[in-house]
């Protein structure tokens, strides 16, 4: 998993842990990203890192707040 140049990725639970290390792995090596989590603060924290360490000219992170508990939010998320 060298080159993930423009490849589209979902990241689940990208607010912290293992998900917001994979967010920042995937954008070192030049993922589209979407990161999902609850808490919107965190969320932004591991975008900017994500910014910090994707390839120049990349787009940012999109952020969707949802709670994968949520068949409402869940819905939200894939449509968005």
């Amino acid at each position: 998993m060298s080159d993930l140049n423009g490849k589209v990725t979902l990241i689940t639970g990208a607010s912290s842990g293992i998900g917001a290390a994979t967010a920042v792995l995937f954008a070192r090596l030049g993922a589209n990203l979407a990161i999902n989590g609850r808490n919107e603060a965190n969320l932004q924290r591991t975008r900017d890192e994500c910014v910090s360490v994707c390839p120049a000219g990349a787009e940012p992170p999109l952020i969707i707040i949802a709670d994968m508990c949520s068949e409402v939010d869940i819905v939200r998320l894939v449509e968005t």
